[in-house]
């Protein structure tokens, strides 16, 4: 059935795949960066012993990042295209890219589910529950909250939108989720289009 579904339908080829080492220091990234997120005094005190060698390992990480995407032109190509959104610097854009392959293969409303942005129903019987967002890749939605606190305020379309929902009587984060949301959406169409964000 498989087969036949294969002649018939001739599904097109889709590689949702980064190069495995993106993903690896991705994850080294955020284990590094997280070492600063501390609470204890003890703990903090310790850090605090460690914090060069930690700046040094996180430029080791961005160096070899970089290395590694100029030897594959697509990655470089998308990363640069994502680099021109305002918000979006260089750490944001290539962990993207090795978090979420699937950005600019997939639709808007399943972009944002994938990440865990769009709202779903919490329905039981007759009972209606609030919608909410949860699930996704938690990663992937704690860098885009971080870069969207810099959007709202230096990128125009983004301001407005979230001015407007202000403007309604929407709480700040359901506000600022909802940017999340079309941040991505901006961003998925870009490395679908090849295209770079106008001044």
């Amino acid at each position: 059935m498989l087969a036949h579904y294969a002649r018939v339908i001739q599904p097109q080829e889709t590689d949702f795949l980064p190069p495995q080492a993106l993903v690896e220091l991705a994850r080294h990234q955020e284990q590094t960066t997280q070492a600063h997120q501390a609470t204890d005094p003890f703990v903090i005190a310790d850090l605090a012993a460690q914090c060069e060698a930690l700046k040094q390992r996180l430029s080791a990480i961005v160096v070899e990042w970089k290395r590694r995407i100029a030897l594959d032109p697509s990655i470089q190509s998308k990363q640069e295209c994502l680099e021109t959104v305002a918000g979006v610097g260089f750490k944001t854009s290539v962990v993207l890219l090795a978090c979420l392959p699937e950005l600019g293969c997939l639709g808007r409303g399943k972009i944002a589910s994938l990440v865990g942005v769009a709202p779903k129903n919490r329905d039981s019987g007759a009972w209606r529950g609030k919608r909410c967002c949860w699930g996704g890749r938690s990663g992937v939605r704690r860098l885009l909250y971080m870069a969207v606190l810099s959007s709202v305020r230096h990128d125009e379309r983004l301001k407005v939108f979230y001015e407007r929902l202000r403007g309604v009587g929407k709480p700040a984060k359901v506000a600022l989720v909802a940017c999340i949301r079309k941040l991505l959406t901006i961003l998925n169409a870009m490395v679908r289009d090849h295209l770079k964000a106008t001044a």
